[in-house]
């Protein structure tokens, strides 16, 4: 990793600022973070959360820059709602007067440096509705009387902007494996669509297919299934399975996640589908 770069340096490059494709993060995975005062070196903090990580969104089609296994997994799950419009992550607190008249008002005392030390919300989310939440993780077992304090003042920040803060640790993250494989797994797959999108009608076929004739092949897993539709419908092999894939992402299929979908072991009767009447194009728009 390189080292940070300066204040002045990351101002004048727009670090932190813009929105969408533009914004650029506070920090990025290829850069050593500060010491918070919580890991006492980044070997510490990557043994604990997980190496950085940069990764595509789909939400936005940008480089996300995640510093743990956390943020990996919550950007993942950000970036599949449908309801998000705009992921910004390593979000700056540079309104730095407010900042320090907030440590002021709780009577918290500030950490002194040559240059300012700027206090990062790991995620501001923009939903469709154009509301903004500010998100924050941290594992429990970090949650320090100090780290209580600097959250204290990034929570009256974020009331200050008309936001609503929320703190996240790893209570609130599903304990399956298989619930955090199907996630990237599904994510993937959304991604590779975007990139190489099906034919609407191919997928409306598969859609209608597994509508129409589910209940008949009740005892048959998802894999099963997908291979009959493939030879039913004369497509190339995997494509059925993509689509199941890419309905689940989009919310047209539900399954129990906390499962291996992709195993023998789940049968097409495990899915429910939540889409009433036809599929449209909208539905499954990358």
């Amino acid at each position: 990793m390189g080292a940070p770069k300066k204040y002045k340096t990351k101002i004048k490059d727009n670090y932190g600022v813009g929105e969408g494709i533009d914004y650029k993060p506070w920090y990025e995975a290829t850069e050593y973070v500060p010491k918070t005062g919580i890991y006492t070196s980044p070997g510490e903090r990557e043994k604990k959360l997980g190496n950085n990580t940069r990764k595509l969104g789909i939400t936005v089609p940008r480089i996300h820059h995640l510093l743990s296994s956390y943020e990996i997994f919550l950007f993942t799950v950000f970036d599949l709602n449908p309801n998000i419009i705009d992921i910004r992550e390593q979000f700056p607190l540079l309104k730095l007067e407010t900042v320090r008249d907030i440590f002021k008002y709780f009577n918290i005392k500030q950490r002194q440096s040559e240059e300012p030390h700027v206090l990062t919300t790991d995620f501001l989310i923009r939903l469709a509705d154009r509301t903004e939440l500010a998100v924050t993780f941290k594992p429990t077992e970090f949650l320090t009387k100090r780290q209580m304090q600097l959250f204290q003042v990034e929570k009256e920040y974020w009331n200050r902007e008309g936001i609503v803060w929320k703190l996240c640790t790893e209570k609130e993250i599903p304990p399956s494996k298989s619930y955090i494989k199907n996630i990237n797994a599904l994510h993937d797959s959304l991604k590779f669509f975007k990139n190489e999108p099906i034919p609407f009608d191919t997928i409306n076929a598969i859609y209608s297919f597994v509508n129409e004739f589910s209940n008949n092949l009740r005892n048959h897993s998802l894999l099963e299934v997908a291979q009959i539709i493939d030879e039913d419908l004369s497509i190339d092999t995997g494509t059925s399975i993509m689509v199941f894939k890419v309905l689940i992402a989009k919310g047209i299929f539900q399954l129990d996640l906390n499962q291996n979908i992709f195993s023998e072991n789940v049968q097409i009767s495990q899915i429910k589908i939540l889409k009433n009447g036809a599929l449209s194009k909208s539905d499954i728009a990358a």
